[in-house]
């Protein structure tokens, strides 16, 4: 086992220092709405008003752009330093829930041994992390972690479209189970939810009244 930890260790050193300094291109799509946001004062792909264009599906990442367009840091460097720090509070989260702190070492261990993860952990893109934060979120709804379950949910929203239909598909199967045992914890995740829903229906919005579209243009595409 010793021998298998050190090779597995190794691998993983070897992956985080090969693929690390990888950035995907797609990445600075979501940037460049930072980088015009605060050198032309304007939300938009183009540095011009004219035709208006939600090109991004990751707004939370779009949103932490302004902070290097804004101190006027290494946008590429920035990033990396969100994975690191991403890595780290998910890792520690992930590690606190289980209760074989062995195998959940060595699960993540295996898991990094795959040079695929690290360039996802790397990429400047928001996969690792919704991915990362979906398990934890269903981690938390089958413990029934309500506080847990409502805050990666929201993250996951503005992490990446494809969340908001866990949204309704949650509301109506606490409303379900709340109606069924009239338990009090059920009726904070229907609160919960419905705070995130007024959330997404303000962001929905905003988007509509700046871009002219509730959704980006990927999806009609």
């Amino acid at each position: 086992f010793n021998l298998f930890a050190i090779i597995i260790i190794l691998t993983v050193f070897v992956n985080f220092y090969a693929f690390s300094r990888l950035t995907i291109d797609d990445a600075f799509i979501s940037w460049r709405y930072g980088f015009n946001f605060i050198n032309q004062n304007i939300w938009g792909y183009n540095p011009t008003n004219f035709d208006l264009t939600q090109a991004y599906t990751n707004p939370l990442f779009a949103f932490l752009s302004i902070i290097p367009a804004y101190f006027n840091l290494d946008v590429v460097l920035f990033f990396k330093c969100i994975s690191i720090a991403t890595f780290t509070i998910l890792i520690g989260v992930f590690i606190s829930l289980c209760d074989r702190k062995s195998s959940a070492l060595l699960l993540l261990g295996v898991l990094f041994c795959i040079p695929a993860s690290v360039i996802h952990l790397f990429s400047g893109l928001e996969t690792f992390a919704f991915g990362f934060i979906l398990g934890l979120f269903f981690i938390f709804v089958e413990k029934d972690w309500a506080f847990g379950s409502l805050i990666s949910l929201a993250l996951l929203c503005f992490i990446r479209p494809e969340a908001w239909i866990l949204v309704a598909l949650l509301f109506f199967a606490k409303v379900y189970l709340w109606l069924s045992n009239k338990n009090s914890l059920y009726r904070v995740y229907i609160y919960g939810i419905f705070v995130l829903t007024a959330a997404l229906l303000l962001y929905f919005t905003s988007h509509y009244s700046h871009f002219g579209d509730l959704l980006p243009n990927t999806f009609y595409v």
